[in-house]
């Protein structure tokens, strides 16, 4: 064992000094499995954090179950409350059900408002979830029975030590939440913010708190209203199967029972984790692709660094037969070779741990600001995967040329002969340098694609004006403006307050603008036809006040605005876009027409919103409006993306009112230079409002293209680094040819062939090697960008100029690389190549 460990030193100290010695080949061969093994490595990084940790706080998960709603093979992971209590109730093999809903909220302390994450839960929602909380207790079962009746919280562990002080009498102290006194119960446990991994509830709240629970409207009893999350435990010994069955038995019954809210509505129970059972299946799929690619992005690699070590190798056949002939056994030279490929293997795997490392911590705020929590640092699993990913690499890459060298022609060798070979020489490897080569030319076309997509898109007439306007929401029902009355006379008051602020030239009050993130959609019918009829069109909504048209810059074609006028007492109308005119009323007159707001129930219910709209009102077109952005996907259309143009109906605020809104300001100055005076106008109205977060329509523009950007980003990556690769494996393998064809082209030279004729002739190699390739390629990319032709907007997926120019960076970059191997055998002396005849 001692002298087995003494070779393997002396082989790793003889492997490191060769490869000081070959610093290019080193540099790239560690730099490339750096790369490849950063990339895998911080891909399982995220992998790990968001689909195989468990939740954190969350105990006994194998059995807690998500249920969802199904309605015509759609699915929702949104309940309504009285179907929640309704199946509580059935007797299930589900022994204790709980809802949850989280919104925002408002905390008022010594320091003044701020805003906080408030989750609405049922009382057993702790003991659903496992969590035990840490100090006092959680919620009692008798204080989620009446609405509005029992005003306690259990704040977590962040917001005890960082809001209240970490004071050691939290429990039983009164708190100002949402304007109204509440009692804290309980601290959550410190690991536990939520039910999701990305979670970030800051205190809980029974469900009967909820702003939208009192009232005549109130969700308590709403079978339409679909707002809750809605989680189980099994009872012990029962399957997520066994309470799958049950689900849709009750919810047959329910829909005998009430078939106006749930005739074709049922329900279904899934595993829980991290990751939510809605569209789990397709976030898999994604994940799986990606997790694919980047495997075959590291195999790549691995191919490329054998080839060079293929070609370093060639030209050290004399120095391993001479081992050989010294009385080396085979598996001593492999233990030999395998050596240099273990060293950088090492060196290139720690590289890239830490280069994976830093990305994460990097770019985990900016590309997971939505998941606050997920926790990316690096731990054991994540070390262990590193590891057996370096490892296996040594095999990948190590191995193929160890094996090939170990057993050489010794009187060839020795004669130092390298003939042979030519193009037949690692024809394997030529194939898949060749495809790897297609790889890339379809990633630099989808890159560049994307990326002109993206240019177009910015271009686009969004059909407002969205500089220097500027915008803060707030939800004023948990501000206690809970009456149409007391929330628009408080909304006025702040519009005349904004209104004073110098700069500010015109102010209005929406629900949304374009481009906010936040559609309302629904679909519309006219009003002479009946919903059975067809016909119907599915729109995009918002509610908005009097000067919104002038505020946002969106011109009005015929007939006018929504007016101060516009109230609940007078006739229902609305302003729709030219779009939806042209649907409804082709070549015809819209202004003066009625549409109704189509839906198989008595009235459209918005939960997020809190709006309803009764289906059987005609409201009377006043106006068309020229057309503008969509804020983001239909359900019936997911395809549509922010920036595709969606029929969109107006409707007035007054007529509607709901009290999630915003204040939007038009101004001559930037949002920056205005925003505190902003601010201060809001505050003079209500002191006791949260401190105003004032934002700029701009920043709504560059969210809403966020997800294509992100993708562009990624793909221009990507088309990067398969540029990397392929001019890394076509340098491998034309200098492996070139070192195999020394006799043949040191003959060549001997006869009369100049050195620009052997250039010439080792680059056009390396263009035959890549042409088949870069065909495929093409075709591919082609492909590609046709399936992905609803994102590609106002570019065609065989784009002439996306195309010759990926083609032609890639062959010149094919070149570039083939340049260094087609110089060292131009130089070639042809007396040195033929001393061994």
């Amino acid at each position: 064992m001692g002298e087995w460990l003494d070779d393997l030193g002396n082989d790793l100290r003889h492997a490191f000094r060769s490869l000081t010695k070959s610093r290019a080949f080193t540099l790239i061969a560690v730099l490339s499995l750096a790369v490849g093994v950063g990339i895998n490595t911080a891909l399982f990084t995220v992998v790990h954090a968001t689909w195989l940790e468990p939740v954190p706080g969350v105990s006994g998960a194998d059995r807690i179950v998500e249920l969802l709603t199904t309605r015509r093979g759609a699915e929702s992971v949104l309940w309504s409350y009285p179907d929640l209590q309704d199946v509580r109730d059935a007797g299930t093999p589900i022994e204790a059900l709980a809802g949850a809903k989280e919104r925002d909220g408002s905390l008022t302390t010594e320091d003044g408002t701020q805003g906080v994450r408030v989750s609405y839960v049922t009382a057993n929602y702790f003991e659903v979830m496992g969590v035990v909380p840490s100090r006092g207790r959680p919620f009692l079962p008798s204080e989620d029975l009446v609405p509005g009746g029992h005003p306690v919280a259990v704040v977590s562990h962040a917001m005890w030590q960082n809001r209240l002080g970490g004071r050691q009498d939290i429990v039983g102290l009164a708190i100002t939440l949402n304007r109204a006194p509440y009692t804290v119960v309980g601290v959550a446990p410190e690991e536990f913010r939520g039910h999701r991994t990305f979670s970030s509830a800051d205190l809980w709240a029974p469900i009967t708190q909820h702003p939208l629970m009192t009232g005549a409207n109130s969700l308590a009893t709403d079978r339409v209203a679909l707002w809750l999350e809605v989680f189980g435990r099994l009872r012990a010994g029962a399957t997520v199967d066994e309470a799958d069955v049950a689900l849709q038995t009750v919810f047959s019954r329910l829909a005998n029972e009430y078939p106006e809210s749930n005739e074709e509505r049922s329900a279904r129970a899934a595993t829980f984790g991290p990751v939510p059972a809605h569209g789990r299946a397709e976030s898999m799929i994604a994940t799986g692709a990606l997790v694919g690619l980047a495997g075959l992005v590291l195999l790549i690699i691995c191919g490329n660094v054998a080839g060079m070590v293929l070609a370093r190798s060639a030209t050290r056949e004399r120095e391993i037969a001479v081992r050989m002939a010294l009385g080396s056994g085979r598996g001593r030279l492999v233990r030999h070779l395998m050596a240099e490929a273990l060293l950088l293997a090492v060196v290139g795997g720690s590289l890239g741990m830490l280069l994976a490392f830093w990305a994460t911590g990097t770019l985990s705020p900016a590309y997971f600001s939505d998941m606050p929590n997920l926790s990316l640092e690096p731990n054991l699993t994540i070390l262990a995967f590193s590891l057996l990913l370096t490892l296996g690499t040594t095999i990948v890459f190590g191995l193929f040329p160890a094996l090939r060298f170990s057993k050489p022609d010794m009187i060839s060798s020795l004669k130092d002969d390298t003939g042979g070979g030519g193009r037949r020489v690692g024809r394997i490897h030529r194939i898949a340098t060749s495809a790897q080569a297609g790889v890339a030319l379809s990633l630099i076309v989808t890159c560049s694609l994307f990326v002109r997509a993206l240019g177009v898109m910015e271009q686009r007439d969004l059909g407002f004006d969205p500089q220097d306007l500027m915008l803060t929401r707030m939800d004023l029902a948990q501000q206690g403006y809970t009456t149409a009355e007391a929330g628009e006379a408080v909304l006025d008051r702040m519009k005349a307050s904004v209104s004073t602020v110098p700069g500010v030239t015109s102010v209005t009050v929406a629900d949304g603008i374009p481009l906010d993130l936040v559609g309302n959609f629904t679909s519309v019918t006219r009003g002479d036809r009946s919903y059975e009829a067809g016909g119907n069109v599915s729109v995009e909504f918002t509610l908005v006040d009097d000067g919104y048209f002038e505020t946002i810059g969106t011109p009005i074609l015929r007939g006018r605005g929504i007016e101060r006028t516009d109230e609940a007492s007078s006739e229902p109308v609305v302003v729709i876009t030219q779009a939806l005119a042209e649907r409804l009323w082709p070549g015809e007159e819209a202004v003066g027409r009625q549409l109704r707001f189509s839906s198989r129930f008595h009235r459209i219910f918005i939960p997020r919103q809190g709006i309803e709209v009764d289906s059987a009102r005609a409201y009377t077109v006043v106006g068309v409006a020229g057309q503008v952005a969509s804020s983001r996907a239909t359900e019936d259309q997911p395809s549509s993306r922010a920036t595709e143009d969606q029929p969109h109906v107006f409707i007035s605020l007054r007529q509607n009112y709901r009290p999630q809104v915003m204040i939007v300001a038009r101004a001559l100055a930037s949002s920056a230079a205005l925003t505190r005076s902003i601010q201060s106008a809001v505050l003079t109205v209500d002191p006791t409002l949260p401190f105003p977060v004032i934002s700029s329509s701009e920043s709504l523009v560059q969210r809403s293209t966020e997800a294509q950007r992100r993708t562009a980003e990624m793909a221009a990556g990507l088309g990067l680094l398969a540029l990397l690769l392929s001019a890394i494996g076509v340098y491998g393998v034309v200098a492996f040819a070139v070192a195999r064809r020394t006799r043949e082209i040191g003959l060549r030279m001997a006869i009369g062939a100049t050195r620009a004729q052997v250039l010439g002739a080792v680059l056009r190699d390396a263009v035959r090697l890549a042409v088949p390739g870069l065909a495929v390629g093409a075709l591919l990319a082609v492909g590609l960008a046709a399936a992905a032709g609803n994102i590609l907007l106002g570019v065609s997926p065989a784009d002439p100029i996306s195309l010759g120019t990926a083609g032609g960076l890639l062959l010149l970059v094919i070149l570039l690389a083939s340049l260094v191997p087609a110089r060292r055998a131009s130089g070639i002396d042809p007396m040195v190549a033929l001393r061994s005849e």
